[in-house]
């Protein structure tokens, strides 16, 4: 059984990359000042009658510095993300097929400090994925 979530990741980071710069566990300190990180993901392998698949969680950070206010700046990004993840058409990937993708939840939150505001919102994502 081979391991999903580097080809899920790939997956996420195509599918994302038009919307905001896509990274990989954690920002650079020269990142602009909206972004996505895809972080923690967890594989929960499972079996049926007939097959093996993987139930996959990925943690989605969606990152907004500003010196103003950024929710609505970061709930548009939302937005555009959940599309992604809703729409009709699953992630494709090499060695792996998605058979459903569902939100499990999203959180808001911010923290303030004297330099800049940054507004966040963490969307996590449960896939069913089977290996081709």
């Amino acid at each position: 059984m081979k391991y999903p979530l580097i080809e899920l990741r790939k997956a996420y980071f195509d599918a994302l990359g038009s919307i905001l710069p896509v990274y990989d566990g954690q920002a650079p300190d020269n990142a602009a000042s909206a972004y996505i990180v895809l972080g923690e993901g967890v594989m929960i392998p499972q079996q049926d009658k007939s097959n093996f698949f993987n139930e996959v969680v990925l943690t989605i950070d969606v990152v907004h510095k500003s010196l103003g206010t950024g929710y609505k700046a970061v709930s548009e990004y939302v937005n555009d993300i959940t599309a992604v993840i809703n729409q009709d058409e699953t992630l494709t990937m090499p060695s792996f097929v998605m058979d459903n993708q569902v939100i499990e939840d999203i959180q808001n939150f911010n923290n303030l400090n004297d330099k800049e505001k940054v507004f966040r919102a963490i969307i996590r994502v449960r896939s069913f994925i089977t290996e081709k």
